[in-house]
């Protein structure tokens, strides 16, 4: 990781998934404010506290943590400062209900993928309704119903055309996207089994 962390400025994007990279590794990335991409997919060492290092990183545009204990409601918090952040994965992340308040103000998120985030529920939701760019939302097997869903109508709206894909695959819903949600928002495609 000091290698890498000696690039500074330079550096613009980092792979270190499926590392054995710790909190402590993370941090060495603190000086490396202009990159623009980070991936640490399956770090099982990074803690919510390994995700500060995050809040420095304000021209991050996309950020995957595919299956991560270490990202939590609370450790989420340090999202709020990555307002230039356009991608977000989260999937299998099973620590993150609550947190997606510190989302709200991501404006520019357009992608965001949390399937698998089994405890993510229809109260989270209501915090993404303010993400007028959101074009792609993965929620399959999330623990999302018919009120849920509901939250997204008026994003959708404002979004429409741009809204193209909503997966809700193996959620909770009953007959809200069966009966005309999807004629009612206009999504290009939406899958649920």
């Amino acid at each position: 990781m000091e290698v890498v962390a000696s690039q500074r400025q330079s550096l613009l994007s980092v792979d270190i998934s499926c590392s054995e990279v710790t909190d402590s590794g993370l941090n060495f990335l603190s000086d490396c404010s202009n990159m623009q991409s980070l991936s640490c997919n399956y770090c099982e060492h990074v803690s919510e506290h390994g995700l500060g290092v995050l809040s420095g990183f304000s021209n991050l545009t996309s950020l995957s943590f595919k299956r991560s204990d270490g990202v939590t409601a609370k450790g989420m918090s340090v999202f709020a400062n990555l307002v230039n952040l356009v991608n977000l994965d989260l999937e299998r992340c099973l620590k993150i209900h609550g947190g997606l308040v510190h989302m709200k103000g991501l404006r520019k998120l357009e992608s965001l993928n949390m399937r698998y985030c089994n405890y993510i529920t229809d109260s989270d939701i209501k915090y993404l309704s303010d993400l007028t760019n959101l074009k792609e939302l993965q929620l399959s097997s999330c623990r999302i119903t018919d009120l849920g869903i509901s939250y997204l109508t008026g994003l959708v709206q404002v979004n429409t055309p741009k809204f193209g894909e909503l997966s809700s695959d193996r959620c909770l819903l009953g007959s809200y996207l069966r009966i005309g949600f999807t004629d009612v928002v206009e999504f290009e495609s939406v899958w649920h089994i």
